[in-house]
């Protein structure tokens, strides 16, 4: 688990995992968790989603309109102090690219190759699931309303 910006943190399920412990809890005092992978698991007793993301190179495999809901949830978990972790199965690209949206909306900055280097997002910067990320974060989120 790192933090990649303050009040963001991300993972992987093992991450996941380790929120049924009442002492891992009570250490980071997540507000929110986010599992974006395809497993499905929720740490009990915390406010916590499961929103699947497919990481499968086809753009329609996944719900854009509800994903940016789900952005809009968590840049407002952490615009107002909150401490929220995100999570896939690997922690190598759906949650990273889903932080990834997150950080460009809190922090004003464009989904582009600093932030991808930044973030540490493990696919080819040409690879699908980035490249529209991008695409609909501008839309969803003008840089003019960010």
């Amino acid at each position: 688990m790192r933090e990649l910006r303050l009040g963001l943190y991300q993972g992987d399920i093992q991450d996941l995992n380790l929120l049924k412990s009442n002492e891992v809890r009570a250490k980071y005092n997540f507000t929110l968790s986010v599992n974006v992978g395809s497993t499905n698991f929720i740490p009990p007793d915390m406010y916590a989603i499961h929103f699947p993301m497919k990481d499968s190179g086809k753009i329609e495999d996944n719900d854009w309109g509800q994903v940016l809901e789900l952005v809009r949830l968590v840049v407002n978990e952490v615009l107002v102090g909150g401490k929220v972790l995100v999570t896939c199965d690997v922690g190598l690209n759906r949650s990273v690219i889903f932080a990834a949206m997150v950080i460009s909306v809190v922090d004003g900055i464009p989904m582009d190759d600093k932030l991808m280097q930044t973030v540490k997002v493990a696919i080819d910067p040409a690879h699908d699931l980035w490249e529209f990320a991008k695409q609909v974060l501008r839309l969803g989120f003008p840089l003019n309303h960010i």
